[in-house]
This record gives C-alpha cells, structure tokens and sequence, in this order.
C-alpha cells in the first residue's frame, strides 16, 4: 500500500450463487453414465431347471438396489472383443487350499432407484412371457464395456443370486424359489445362451445420441 492510500474494508459475502437443474435432464446428458435397460427375469421355467413366481420375485426386488453389472471381456468367435461368461476359476491359495475366483468386473450399477416393473415380451422361440425389467447405469469410464454396448445396442444377460436362497424340487426335478436376493446382473457375448430366455441388456439412447452413435460406428467401420 502507497503511502497517502486509504484501506477499504473488505466484506465476505455469504451469498452463495446456486444453479438448479432438472435433474431429469442431467441425468441424460451426465457423461459418466451409460443408460441402460435390463429384461431381467421371466416367471416361469428357464434353462437351469428352475422357476420363479412373480410373487416371490416381487419379494426380491428391493435387495436389486446397487446390484453390480459384471462383466468379463475377451476376443469371441467372430474375433471382435466381446463380453463372455460368468467367468469363475478354481483357485490355488497360500495354503495349499483350493477356491472359486470370480474373474468378473464391476462395469456399472442397478441404482437405488431402478424403476423395477414388469413388461411382456416375445422370446426367441415365439412365447410370450412375463419380464422383470430395470434402469441401470454402466460407467464410461472404462471404456471397452461401454465401447461394445455403445458397437451392439443389445447383448445377452444372465442375473447372479446370493447363497442364501429356498425352495424346493418337484416330482419332474424343477427347482421352484421361494426366496433370493439378486447379486449380480452379468453381460454375456455373442457365444453364451442365457438362463433366462431373451434375457437382454439394451442401450437407451436418445435421437440425437443414436444418430451420433450410428455415425460414429460407420467411421470405425470405414477406418477398419
């Protein structure tokens, strides 16, 4: 300060500016996240012998909030890098004692706020069937899963249940739940058949993020 100069009193302001957003609207245009939309689970009988009512899977849908979506990639029959298995290897510790490894990795997240319901769909074998469907998140951030979601718009999906389950066998050998809790939902490849019939993962994408998505897919194609 120059001598003859006077000292202003400065003031802190606690008027903090804030800007709300729609949050509807930001969650469409937040980066971090790939929407989207999972066809769960039917009712019925699927291909591992066993059967869901709609009732007890009712009971199960609040144990859905932040179910990871895994995922394990590698190169597949068509020689693309694809989503695979649920890719479980037996284990060799330090003690000498063996266990299953689960190689999958978390790549998003069936939030809290899911909009589990149910929607009806047709199979690949023509039935109609009854489907517990989801909103779910993938990260961006690791760039391979959303990469091939983004190449495919749809893939395969088989859902992973936590030990604690019951239930019981019928006289035709159909195991029938009567509870479970969700673990997991997998993304499967080209090359696995799900459990569940037509069971799928597909990505929600807006017009003018489907027609950028298109566009970029025909430059990669005409790159290649």
């Amino acid at each position: 300060m120059k001598g003859g100069d006077t000292v202003t009193e400065r003031k802190v302001s606690t008027q903090i500016p804030v800007i709300f957003q729609n949050v509807e609207k930001y969650e469409k245009e937040d980066t971090r996240f790939l929407k989207v939309k999972i066809w769960l689970m039917h009712t019925g009988i699927n291909h591992n012998g066993s059967s869901f009512s709609k009732e007890v899977v009712d009971k199960a849908i609040p144990t859905l909030a932040n179910t990871p979506i895994l995922a394990f990639i590698e190169e597949g029959s068509t020689g693309d890098r694809d989503f695979s298995d649920h890719r479980i290897v037996l284990h060799r510790n330090e003690d000498g004692e063996f266990n299953f490894k689960y190689l999958g990795s978390a790549v998003g997240v069936i939030p809290e706020a899911n909009n589990a319901h149910w929607e009806t769909r047709v199979t690949d074998s023509g039935e109609v069937k009854e489907y517990l469907v989801v909103d779910a998140l993938m990260w961006t951030k690791w760039g391979d899963p959303t990469d091939i979601m983004n190449r495919k718009g749809i893939t395969s999906q088989s859902m992973e249940l936590a030990d604690s389950y019951s239930g019981s066998f019928d006289d035709k050998g159909v195991f029938h739940f009567e509870t479970f809790s969700f673990f997991g939902a997998c993304l499967l490849g080209d090359d696995v058949t799900p459990a569940m019939e037509s069971s799928t993962v597909e990505v929600q994408f807006s017009q003018s993020k489907d027609m950028q998505n298109t566009i970029e897919n025909k430059l990669k194609e005409f790159y290649t």
